[in-house]
């Protein structure tokens, strides 16, 4: 009995580099290098399928932070470019919305929704009127998931918060904005023992 223990566990000891190794080469590690510190990174497609990462970081803090974008071609170093975000934005997305090569960054403010392409030049600036109940962020920055295909001709489009409820942005064309109306209830007093009942 104790000879057969002994011969299973020599058989584990010299199986177990083996199976680490395989374990281990599973997954290759790469450093990407940003400025400042990485608040969040997400992944993102382009039109050609290509995976890109998306690195948010900041440097410095409140009220003198600096805040970035860095966009990594199929995550790697080589190619890539960090693109200064300023402060008046609220949040940011990164999606492809058609026109450039790779993906495009879309900084939110209250007034405006300013397209940069993957190098950080300048697409289109969208004129928000009235502006978005959006304040400037004092510290950090997100990323907001807020550009996909909403409607059946598959053209991107921005969903954007707004006073009356959301606003839908047209990105690849002039077509005015529309309102989705999401009405809000607010009820006051001392709210009543028992579950809640609602009015009607």
């Amino acid at each position: 009995m104790i000879r057969e223990l002994a011969a299973a566990a020599l058989l584990a000891l010299s199986l177990a580099p083996a199976a680490h190794a395989e374990r281990t080469g599973a997954f290759a590690v790469t450093e990407l290098a940003t400025r400042g510190r990485v608040l969040e990174a997400f992944a993102v497609r382009d039109g050609q399928g290509r995976t890109w990462l998306a690195a948010i970081s900041a440097e410095g803090i409140a009220p003198d932070e600096k805040r970035f974008v860095a966009l990594f071609p199929r995550g790697e170093a080589a190619g890539s470019v960090a693109m200064v975000v300023p402060n008046a934005v609220a949040a940011l997305d990164v999606a492809d919305v058609g026109g450039a090569a790779g993906p495009e960054v879309l900084l939110l403010e209250a007034a405006r929704l300013r397209i940069l392409d993957a190098r950080g030049a300048l697409v289109r600036s969208v004129a928000l009127d009235p502006p978005l109940p959006l304040p400037p962020r004092t510290r950090e920055l997100s990323h907001l998931d807020f550009v996909r295909r909403f409607g059946a001709t598959g053209d991107a489009e921005a969903l954007l918060p707004d006073v009356a409820g959301f606003r839908l942005i047209a990105l690849q064309s002039d077509a005015a904005s529309r309102t989705l109306a999401l009405p809000i209830t607010a009820l006051y007093g001392d709210p009543q023992p028992g579950p809640p009942v609602r009015a009607g």
